[in-house]
């Protein structure tokens, strides 16, 4: 409904496009279509038609019309001369499309090497988690960094080293004991702590024996040093 010069005037279209989609206004009861022109057609119903390469084309729509090639076109008015168009590769839209797909996952690899390292990895870099501003307890028997405690053991601060003593040890429960930071400090320094009362795993009685620390670069044992006999028995850290 519009208004201009005090006259108002009532204008109705479809929602659709093309000549299979026309309409009529027609009375029911009484003559109000007849009567006031409501019925008078402003512009009629119609396909567009248009020609590619010489070939006819017709269409309901006038928009996203489809002219092959995965190209398509919206028509906006009639003209008389020929229309040029060029399709190629948007080589741009490309490379950013890649650009993005790779920065994606760059991302993703990135993050998911993070878990893996703070998740997923074994041994003293697993343990080194959280570690960073540990106390230090002594030097690295094996690249003389600092060795830091940690909620599960002591562990060289050099990213690229991977001794460690761990504190749930079996070897440690076994006899009655937890691997202290006091422990541990003994241990790197002189290389040996003494105890007077360490459990025997198959008698349950104590006895005084050294443990001594022994490290090959590669892998870390624990030797028993017993104070009467001087005999000795390894067993892995």
């Amino acid at each position: 409904m519009s208004t201009k010069n005090n006259t108002s005037t009532l204008s109705i279209a479809s929602d659709k496009t093309g000549a299979g989609n026309e309409f009529t206004l027609n009375d029911l009861v009484g003559g109000a279509v007849e009567k006031t022109g409501a019925n008078t057609n402003v512009r009629e119903a119609q396909d567009a038609m248009f020609r590619i390469n010489g070939g006819s084309i017709r269409t309901s729509k006038s928009n996203d019309i489809d002219l092959g090639g995965g190209v398509k076109a919206t028509l906006v008015g009639a003209t008389e001369e020929s229309v040029s168009i060029t399709a190629g590769a948007d080589r741009q839209y490309a490379l950013d499309k890649v650009k993005s797909m790779v920065d994606s996952y760059n991302s993703l690899l990135s993050s998911a090497e993070e878990n893996a390292g703070n998740k997923g990895a074994s041994g003293a870099e697993k343990g080194k988690t959280g570690a960073a501003g540990g106390k230090a307890v002594g030097n690295c028997p094996r690249c003389k960094s600092d060795v830091t405690e940690s909620p599960k053991g002591f562990f060289c601060s050099s990213p690229a080293c991977k001794f460690a003593l761990w504190k749930d040890s079996r070897f440690w429960s076994a006899k009655g004991k937890s691997l202290t930071a006091k422990t541990a400090a003994a241990l790197l320094k002189e290389g040996r702590v003494s105890f007077s009362d360490l459990k025997s795993e198959r008698t349950g009685k104590t006895y005084a024996a050294a443990i001594i620390l022994s490290d090959n670069g590669e892998k870390t044992d624990f030797i028993l040093e017993f104070a009467n006999s001087g005999k000795k028995g390894g067993a892995a850290a």
